[in-house]
């Protein structure tokens, strides 16, 4: 498998988990929302924004020219989420949420470059 073609398996896998990890938020669903209120105080419609950023991420990983914008906020999302996870105790899915995080910053580096060229 060359690195291209593990390059768009990233980006694939990314793009499905930011569009349902948002869309959960979204929808407010039950868990996600008593998972951050219980946290860390966050409030629903905090919550629903924190949704509407990674929806938002999943959109902008679709297109070539956005993107670096895309997995910036990915990232930024991961990043928050992996805190918050480690925070709850919940040790393995936030080391499981950091490495995500450093896929789509690998993602952030290889975007970098390529404009660059």
């Amino acid at each position: 498998m060359t690195r291209q073609q593990l390059k768009y398996i990233a980006l694939i896998l990314l793009i499905i988990m930011a569009i349902a990890a948002g869309a959960a938020k979204v929808l407010k669903m039950p868990q996600e929302i008593a998972f951050f209120h219980d946290t860390i105080g966050m409030s629903v419609n905090a919550v629903v924004a924190l949704g509407a950023a990674q929806l938002l991420a999943g959109l902008l990983l679709l297109f070539a020219k956005t993107r670096l914008p895309g997995a910036l906020i990915m990232d930024l999302t991961l990043l928050l989420s992996a805190v918050v996870l480690f925070m709850a105790g919940k040790l393995v899915m936030a080391v499981v949420t950091l490495a995500v995080a450093m896929i789509a910053g690998l993602l952030v580096v290889d975007e970098i470059r390529q404009k660059s060229r």
